[in-house]
């Protein structure tokens, strides 16, 4: 690969939602404060800031059921028009992630952490949220969650401006490179959203119910409509077990 990828199987995810952040707590020791930080030119707090970027994080979107008023196309897709205390089941995604320490500094480091994150997915997720498309892992959880997400992608084109589906849809297909999935593809929704990625350097399959010879199975099936005979990822067992399965881009390496 043309740079390690190794942090971003080591990233330990934090379970936050994405409207309910919270800003940093100031460290309690004293001692392990810099007052004199402030005082050093302002050429050098950049650098210093630069370096405590993070090298790469993992957003993760999972399903989970609701109760709503009326029955959408969820309710009916999945839960047969169940009621429950007078509601129907639903599902949405909840969005987990850590916030770029920097955004919540001052307005140096800010503008810094800006330039390298910005807000997408605006209309695929119920927020927007903090994404480098350069560093950042896209962890979707589960086939569930693939349909949410990409259900509510493909409903935007039905949209009058074809602009609104192009920053989010348009973008990931062009610029997505790190993607994670909690299984491999068992629904064609997952299988379309994946061969749109042109950009796409490293897949990993976390951990679950499946074995390597079986992800890799689903694997040539699910996905021959693409790549045919020449399957451009390479299997690679991580030292992680937890992790699962690690298909690396040979075309990148």
């Amino acid at each position: 690969m043309s740079q390690p990828c190794q942090h971003l199987l080591e990233y330990n995810v934090k379970s936050t939602e994405l409207s309910t952040y919270i800003r940093p707590r100031r460290p309690t020791n004293q001692k392990a404060q810099f007052h004199q930080f402030a005082k050093l030119a302002p050429e050098l707090q950049r650098m210093i800031f630069k370096e405590s970027l993070p090298e790469g994080r993992i957003v993760s979107l999972k399903a989970v059921e609701i109760l709503v008023d009326t029955p959408d196309k969820w309710t009916r897709e999945w839960y047969s028009t169940e009621i429950s205390g007078g509601k129907y089941k639903s599902a949405k995604i909840v969005v987990s992630t850590t916030l770029p320490a920097l955004l919540h500094v001052n307005s140096m480091a800010r503008e810094i952490a800006r330039k390298e994150y910005k807000l997408e997915f605006s209309h695929c997720l119920p927020h927007p949220v903090y994404f480098n498309f350069d560093t950042d892992t896209l962890y979707i959880q589960s086939d569930r969650a693939v349909r949410l997400f990409h259900g509510t992608a493909q409903r935007l084109k039905r949209f009058p401006i074809p602009l609104s589906r192009g920053l989010d849809i348009a973008k990931m297909q062009e610029k997505l490179k790190y993607l994670m999935l909690g299984e491999p593809c068992l629904f064609k929704t997952t299988t379309e959203m994946i061969a749109c990625l042109e950009n796409l350097e490293v897949l990993e399959l976390k951990e679950g119910c499946f074995r390597k010879e079986q992800k890799v199975m689903i694997l040539n099936n699910r996905w021959n409509d693409r790549w045919g005979e020449d399957f451009p990822y390479e299997c690679v067992e991580l030292s992680d077990k937890e992790m699962g399965y690690k298909l690396e881009d040979m075309k990148v390496c």
